[in-house]
């Protein structure tokens, strides 16, 4: 036990990262209950605290062994499950979810799997999973069925972050989503590529959520309307994803003269903003503390971009995408007037610049 214990603590006194978490616990699945318990487990796991959470996800084979009916002491020290792209069905994680062992965990990755209703409801059902900050249910089969089991989830009410993308929700299904507590701490929601429409902005505009900074409405059909709805109610966003959502350069008006003071991000790509809509952007009082956008494939030819080199309250932009638009290269005079001094990256890509 002498040399276990000097890897034990040569392993702990190291920088966190995923080689040395395989290691540990490959160390711990060596030793016996009564060395983890009485020495290995409580010294790991006052080392442990200050590590990301994601880190501490748990091997396959704890979770295998664990589903079999062996319970050992290392099963405190884990925070993550990582089960994406397993090929996880609804039966597999009924069983799964409702060993008490994943009491302790604080993030959850279901990604891409074939999970349904049925899946949704027995997450619903698992009282033992308070401690979840972070769950990842992407690419699955969950539909507004599955919306509606994830509002009833008692024990999901700490939920920091949700993503939802890829899952054949309508705005029925988010609507009851998000008017739950299950979304009622939520800060990130995730409900890309799904089946919304300008009738999201009601169920956001009725929802409590007033601690969301990060929303990817992405490939949906939100519309403008949507975005009415949304830039009414949601003043606290900091990361805003709006690509591919039919969007016109009314859309930018609304988000440019909106409340939302915080945005740091804001992704509108593949939508028809045109010029106007980036002047829109650029005349914006309130988007001071903006450091990225992108605004690849709008339909720019160009004139937009006299707009932003005059831009008075963009000055915080470092980040700026225009690829795949119309600009040709006797237009651009962006900086000429010191109107972007932070700008640091610059996608022109797939435009017709031209020598000039």
């Amino acid at each position: 036990m002498q040399d276990d214990f000097g890897e034990l603590r040569s392993l702990l006194h190291g920088a966190p990262s995923h080689g040395t978490w395989v290691r540990l616990c490959r160390l711990l699945g060596s030793l016996d209950d009564d060395q983890l318990g009485s020495v290995a487990v409580p010294y790991a796991a006052s080392h442990l605290r200050g590590w990301p959470d994601a880190l501490r996800a748990s091997p396959r084979r704890w979770l295998d062994a664990h589903l079999a009916g062996v319970s050992r002491p290392y099963w405190s020290l884990v925070r993550a499950l990582d089960l994406h792209r397993t090929g996880l069905r609804d039966e597999d994680l009924e069983q799964l979810i409702a060993l008490p062992a994943l009491a302790p965990v604080k993030q959850i990755d279901l990604g891409s799997n074939w999970l349904k209703e049925r899946g949704a409801a027995a997450l619903a059902r698992a009282a033992h999973l308070t401690n979840v900050r972070s769950l990842i249910l992407d690419q699955n089969r969950l539909g507004d069925a599955g919306c509606a089991q994830l509002a009833r989830a008692a024990a999901l009410r700490g939920l920091r972050a949700l993503r939802l993308a890829r899952n054949d929700v309508s705005d029925e299904g988010l609507s009851a989503l998000l008017g739950s507590p299950t979304c009622a701490q939520i800060e990130l929601l995730d409900v890309s590529s799904n089946w919304l429409s300008d009738g999201v902005g009601d169920a956001f505009s009725r929802a409590p959520l007033e601690h969301l900074r990060a929303l990817h409405l992405g490939n949906n059909g939100v519309g403008d309307a949507g975005v009415r709805a949304i830039t009414r109610s949601l003043d606290g966003l900091q990361r805003l994803d709006l690509h591919r959502n039919r969007l016109s350069a009314l859309s930018a008006q609304l988000i440019g003269w909106s409340g939302a003071v915080s945005l740091v991000e804001l992704d509108l790509r593949e939508n028809q903003l045109g010029d106007q809509g980036l002047k829109f952007l650029a005349d914006s009082p309130r988007l001071g503390a903006l450091r990225s956008l992108d605004l690849s494939e709008n339909g720019v030819l160009g004139d937009g971009l006299n707009a932003l080199s005059d831009a008075p309250h963009l000055g915080a932009l470092e980040r700026l995408l225009l690829s795949h638009n119309d600009i040709t290269g006797h237009v651009i005079e962006l900086g000429a007037d010191g109107g972007l001094p932070n700008l640091r990256e610059l996608d022109l890509s797939e435009n017709p610049l031209g020598d000039d």
